[in-house]
């Protein structure tokens, strides 16, 4: 993997989050068509992602039976060389906490949709591993603003576009310290 190339593809991806953040996410199908497009492109030019080292992540929902968004994060993830351990929908605390200690991945990215599933983040939120960054996304954020600092969420992802936005400034020596 060559440099120059990782730093093409940490631009494409600038430039689609960018452009989703400022115009909005378009369709489904052509969220999906942009993560073959660059999967194409990473096969053909041999680009693992834009770290040199793969980050972990474990993702997994606490409310979301359908996990569409989570599905398009993993993707994206994925695209940028993070390895992804999805541990499933619905999961308990507890589940995801023992999955941290044993793993200790970079990032936890999980899928938040109800307002009553707070008690549930704040016991993921308050019990990662040191130097885990918690990224959370859905629609309770808008409506409980506060509930990100209350649960120790280290940021809120509002879709796929800020996820990529944000982890394109992380670095694995870097990264947001708990």
């Amino acid at each position: 993997m060559t440099n120059a190339m990782t730093q093409e593809l940490r631009k494409r991806l600038r430039h689609i989050s960018r452009g989703w953040i400022d115009r909005g996410l378009p369709t489904r199908q052509r969220l999906e068509q942009t993560v073959l497009e660059l999967t194409d492109w990473k096969v053909q030019n041999q680009v693992q992602g834009i770290w040199a080292q793969s980050p972990r992540m474990i993702s997994a929902t606490l409310d979301d039976g359908m996990g569409y968004g989570l599905a398009l994060i993993e993707q994206y993830a994925a695209i940028m060389g993070i390895s992804v351990n999805h541990l499933g929908l619905l999961q308990k605390p507890e589940k995801i906490i023992a999955a941290c200690n044993q793993e200790k991945p970079d990032f936890v990215g999980l899928t938040v949709l109800q307002l009553d599933s707070d008690d549930d983040l704040a016991k993921v939120g308050l019990n990662l591993p040191p130097g885990t960054c918690l990224i959370a996304g859905g629609p309770v954020f808008q409506y409980d603003p506060d509930m990100a600092t209350r649960c120790a969420v280290d940021h809120v992802a509002k879709n796929v576009a800020y996820f990529i936005d944000y982890l394109l400034d992380w670095t694995l020596d870097n990264g947001p310290a708990r």
